[in-house]
């Protein structure tokens, strides 16, 4: 799910605010020590105010490919602000990440 087109918030006419916590952008947890309310809501008010948003902008310039994006950059998002995988891993192996 790298280009975050999970889950599908095409219902949503901008951007979905990211509650913290995993599983709700599949394969991806999210850590938002600036707010305690974050709910996964359309829009949820005030407009931008969570740190991590899933943006529905089909064809639009912040879109690299599918129809929807990250914005690690809320109004009000603080340092900390952040989504991450967890890898399996095994001691002494060699591996490569490719973004």
């Amino acid at each position: 799910n790298g280009d975050f087109e999970q889950p599908d918030i095409s219902h949503c006419p901008v951007y979905v605010a990211v509650p913290e916590g995993s599983d709700f952008i599949t394969g991806w947890h999210v850590n938002i020590p600036s707010i305690n309310s974050a709910n996964g809501g359309c829009q949820s008010p005030p407009i931008y105010s969570h740190g991590v948003d899933i943006i529905y902008q089909p064809g639009g310039p912040y879109v690299n490919t599918g129809k929807q994006s990250v914005d690690m950059a809320g109004s009000m998002a603080t340092p900390g602000d952040s989504i991450f995988q967890d890898l399996s891993t095994v001691p002494g192996a060699t591996y490569e990440l490719t973004f």
